[in-house]
């Protein structure tokens, strides 16, 4: 019972963390497609 409890609470952080990685990654893909956009602006 004990074991069970602690894989799934392994498993549920390990979702935690999948989900703050892809949130962290799609700030940092959307902050950097801005930044391509407006140095493309200024050269243009």
């Amino acid at each position: 019972m004990g074991i069970a409890g602690a894989g799934h609470a392994r498993e549920h952080s390990f979702a935690g963390m999948a989900r703050s990685y892809i949130r962290t990654l799609f700030i940092n893909l959307s902050s950097a497609l801005f930044f391509l956009i407006t140095s493309l602006a200024n050269i243009y």
